[in-house]
């Protein structure tokens, strides 16, 4: 059998909520994370709905855990690992001293869709036809 395994912390950063608790609120009074798209720049919305986090949340979520400028999908991960680790109770300068002995499981769908397309975006806009060389690491899952 094998070692066991303890939850000690939650984190989440959603449609539905942008912390655990706004997000087990909305789920079980059955709000939706789903809103009219908003058109940005020149880029026809592909469907008329999304279900993306608000951005004045995630800056709000941002400045609260100190995370540093970065994609997007990387700024949602962020604040979801500050999260279950603080909400573990455990001291920011832990890693080093706890080791082996703790560490954040993270998951993703997928990861950056918005660097993805503007990469077909500027393929379908010019004659180049190649993309950033980045491209396949960067949008697989974190």
């Amino acid at each position: 059998m094998g070692k066991a395994v303890a939850i000690t912390g939650m984190g989440v950063a959603s449609a539905a909520g942008c912390d655990v608790a706004s997000f087990w609120n909305n789920v079980r009074a059955g709000l939706s994370g789903c809103r009219a798209t908003i058109a940005t720049g020149d880029n026809t919305p592909a469907s008329a709905f999304e279900a993306a986090v608000d951005d004045a949340e995630l800056a709000r979520a941002v400045e609260l855990w100190g995370v540093r400028k970065n994609e997007r999908v990387v700024k949602l991960a962020a604040v979801a690992c500050h999260q279950a680790w603080h909400d573990a109770g455990l001291p920011k300068p832990a890693l080093p001293t706890l080791g082996s002995r703790a560490g954040i499981i993270l998951g993703s769908g997928l990861g950056g869709i918005q660097f993805l397309e503007e990469q077909m975006w500027r393929v379908l806009k010019s004659a180049n036809n190649r993309i950033h060389p980045h491209s396949v690491p960067r949008v697989s899952p974190t």
